[in-house]
C-alpha cells in the first residue's frame, strides 16, 4: 500500500517492517528504499546497512514567471543555454527554460503563460535579485517583452540529482539483504 505524508523513521534490518515518524510500525514482505541518495543513506543506517559515500550532489534553483498572454512560442520546447555553462555553478546563468503551459495549459490561467527557468547550482543572491538577473538574460533571448514577465516564485533545490562527474560508479547493488532493496538515480536504476 502507499501512504502519503508518512515519513519513514526506521527500516527493519531484515526488511520485514518500517517504523513511521509517528511511531506506527508497518509490516512488509520486503522493503524498497527509493529516495535520493542522502535520505537512502540515513534510512539504511537504521537497518544497519552502510552505503558508500557520495560526491556532493548537484543543486539547482528554479524560477517561475507569469506572462500576460501567450508565450513567445506555442511550441513545447525546452531551451538550452548554448553559450556554455561550464563555469556557471552558483551563478544566475540560465541552464535551461521552457513554457510549461504550452504542454499543459492548465498550468496557467486562460489568459496567461507560465515560464520555468533552471540554473546550475544555487546562487548567493536573494530570490528577487536572482530573478532580476535571470530576467535580463531572458530579455536577451526573447526581446524586451521578457522584462514585463512577472516573477512568481523561486525554489532552491539542494539535491536535484546525484553527482555524475567522472569517475562515477553507477554499478551499485540494488539488493542489500534478502528482503531489503535500494533504488534511485544514485544507483544503477
Amino acid at each position: 500500500s502507499v501512504q502519503l505524508s508518512s515519513p519513514v523513521k526506521v527500516v527493519a534490518k531484515d526488511g520485514s517492517s518500517i517504523t513511521l515518524s509517528n511511531g506506527k510500525t508497518v509490516s512488509a514482505s520486503a522493503v524498497v528504499v527509493a529516495t535520493e541518495g542522502d535520505v537512502a543513506r540515513k534510512l539504511l543506517e537504521t537497518a544497519g546497512v552502510g552505503l558508500e559515500p557520495e560526491k556532493a550532489p548537484k543543486q539547482t534553483m528554479c524560477l517561475y514567471y507569469s506572462i500576460d498572454g501567450p508565450a513567445p512560442t506555442g511550441e513545447p520546447v525546452l531551451y538550452l543555454n548554448g553559450d556554455g555553462v561550464i563555469d556557471a555553478e552558483g551563478t544566475c546563468t540560465i541552464n535551461n527554460m521552457c513554457f510549461p503551459s504550452n504542454v499543459a495549459p492548465s498550468y496557467a490561467p486562460a489568459d496567461k503563460s507560465l515560464v520555468s527557468v533552471s540554473l546550475i547550482g544555487i546562487p548567493p543572491q536573494s530570490d528577487t535579485e536572482a530573478a532580476s538577473l535571470v530576467q535580463q538574460q531572458l530579455k536577451q533571448w526573447f526581446g524586451p517583452e521578457a522584462q514585463s514577465w512577472k516573477f512568481l516564485k523561486a525554489y532552491r533545490i539542494p539535491y536535484c540529482q546525484p553527482n555524475q562527474e567522472v569517475p562515477s560508479n553507477r554499478d551499485k547493488p540494488l539488493r542489500l539483504a534478502p528482503y531489503l532493496f535500494v533504488t534511485g538515480d544514485h544507483r544503477t536504476s
